[in-house]
């Protein structure tokens, strides 16, 4: 899975975002990628199409709010996670509004970032799922000649393959 990290800071220190990420997520670090700002996370996104993006909440230039935005609206599927100093910051709540999945606080423990990362990956494992089935589905019943019902068969199946 590749992931973008987006916070003011890009040193690359122990203990940091990053590190975690690689250390203790399982996440090979060619595939874990760096941006400074809001506007450098939409070029690298537009280039690298990572699936999870960990905002800092005070980015400077365009700011988490607006670039976690502007994320969801280039790519409905990506997830973001909002990294923040603290739980009560009013533009957390803004975030989770507008598509953010979580959030953990800063400096990063392994276990929360380990946490977050493992619920987004549940998260695209189900989505993933869920469209192959309907496929197949949709597929099988339009191979029969009937492929007025593979929508209603879809639809019909659907709370299964949720559950």
């Amino acid at each position: 899975m590749r992931v973008l990290v987006v916070q003011n800071n890009l040193t690359f220190n122990r203990g940091d975002l990053r590190d975690v990420l690689t250390r203790f997520c399982g996440i090979n670090s060619t595939g874990v990628f760096a941006a400074k700002d809001g506007e450098d996370a939409l070029r690298k996104h537009a280039e690298l199409k990572p699936m999870l993006v960990f905002l800092d909440i005070s980015l400077p230039s365009k700011n988490a709010l607006a670039t976690a935005r502007a994320l969801r609206k280039e790519n409905p599927s990506v997830r973001t996670i909002m990294c923040t100093a603290s739980k009560q910051d009013p533009d957390v709540l803004k975030c989770i509004k507008f598509g953010t999945v979580d959030f953990v606080l800063t400096p990063p423990t392994p276990k929360n970032v380990r946490l977050a990362v493992k619920e987004v990956e549940s998260d695209l494992y189900s989505e993933w799922f869920f469209e192959r089935s309907a496929t197949r589905i949709i597929e099988s019943s339009a191979q029969e000649g009937d492929a007025d019902s593979a929508g209603d068969e879809f639809y019909a199946a659907a709370p299964a393959l949720l559950w």
